[in-house]
């Protein structure tokens, strides 16, 4: 299963925002609302979109989801949950298991 990610080369995006709203914001809202109209931005050139979130980003793409649909800017089609091996780079042997979600959104019509 293959979808298009951030990695991938191509055109930069980019959303501006009143500088008063933006410094309104808490410093845990900040990200949570680049991550929101980053997936705005992507929905607006795309029927689909990929959430993805590993260890204590779970929660943030979960959050993203909500958020999109409650404005009426997204459905979520599927969610998937599971786990992922991470091994530590200092001590290869260290291995921990850390929580992961793919959540597919689709433009609402």
């Amino acid at each position: 299963f293959y979808t298009a990610g951030f990695h991938e080369p191509g055109s930069g995006l980019a959303c501006g925002m009143n500088l008063d709203v933006w410094n309104d914001l808490s410093d845990q809202q900040k990200p949570l609302f680049h991550y929101v109209r980053l997936a705005q931005k992507f929905l607006a050139k795309r029927d689909v979109v990929t959430l993805c979130g590993s260890g204590a980003a779970v929660g943030t793409a979960a959050s993203v989801s909500e958020i999109l649909k409650s404005e009426g800017i997204a459905v979520v089609t599927r969610i998937h949950t599971g786990t992922a091996t991470h091994v530590d780079e200092i001590d290869p042997d260290a291995r921990s298991q850390k929580s992961t979600i793919t959540i597919e959104v689709r433009r609402a019509s």
